[in-house]
């Protein structure tokens, strides 16, 4: 699986561990790089972290290696991939795991992106508290309802894929297909989080999600992720000071 690293000091860009497949850059905690170790452990690609924790080490990395000076950043397969949607992406593809046809691409997209824009509220979660618990306070319900929104989106459209399947054996209903794709990955991955952000509460009228979820925990790539220092707890007081530092912000 690889383990959470701190990057060395050296001349030039960086290079990746050969120890392992993949080498990913980024802060001590989830944010933007979690759905991006979702899918490494999912596919069964075994990386290490290397983690950004200081405000020189991020400049360095800006001059020698971070395509658009932010982080994540992966390298695989040769590559220096940015942005953290298009390395899911990229894993999905490289696993065989984006759809069979392009109407399954598109329908996996789809998904991602909804799933991807309830994402920010919860990787926004850690700094809204750090600012205040009053503050906080109101802004869980905004993600609470829109959290509902999203996870009952995903619900319907696993409603639709059981009827579409009615008197198979299939045991798990995916969102797209027949089998597991990336879009399935994520929304595990989403509902995992809301669930630890939210409280169990939060999933009580989503059981085919439920299900999902637990069949992706269930393999075994994922039972080692898990389990892993690879698998980061939900961002505290010390996990915003060390983004905040290592990005120059200002806060009040």
């Amino acid at each position: 699986m690889g383990n959470a690293q701190a990057i060395s000091e050296q001349a030039g860009a960086p290079l990746p561990d050969s120890s392992c497949d993949a080498t990913l850059y980024y802060f001590g905690g989830r944010g933007l790089a979690d759905q991006v170790r979702w899918m490494l452990a999912a596919t069964q690609v075994s990386f290490t972290q290397r983690v950004v924790s200081d405000r020189e080490t991020f400049l360095q990395l800006c001059e020698s290696l971070l395509p658009f000076q932010q982080i994540p950043v992966l390298q695989i397969d040769g590559q220096v991939l940015a942005q953290s949607q298009a390395m899911v992406r990229y894993l999905a593809k490289r696993a065989d795991i984006a759809g069979t046809s392009s109407l399954q691409a598109v329908q996996m997209d789809m998904l991602a992106e909804s799933i991807s824009d309830m994402l920010g509220q919860l990787a926004g979660a850690p700094f809204v508290r750090a600012r205040s618990a009053e503050e906080w306070a109101e802004k869980s319900k905004v993600v609470r309802v829109k959290w509902a929104k999203c996870g009952h989106r995903l619900e319907a459209v696993l409603q639709r894929q059981h009827r579409g399947h009615e008197g198979s054996e299939e045991e798990v209903v995916f969102l797209v297909g027949h089998s597991l794709s990336y879009a399935d990955v994520l929304a595990a991955h989403l509902l995992t989080w809301a669930v630890e952000e939210l409280g169990a509460d939060c999933v009580r009228t989503m059981p085919l999600l439920v299900d999902l979820q637990r069949h992706v925990l269930s393999l075994p790539q994922m039972a080692a992720f898990i389990k892993s220092d690879l698998y980061y707890p939900i961002g505290d007081d010390a996990y915003v000071q060390e983004v905040n530092v290592t990005l120059g912000r200002e806060v009040t």
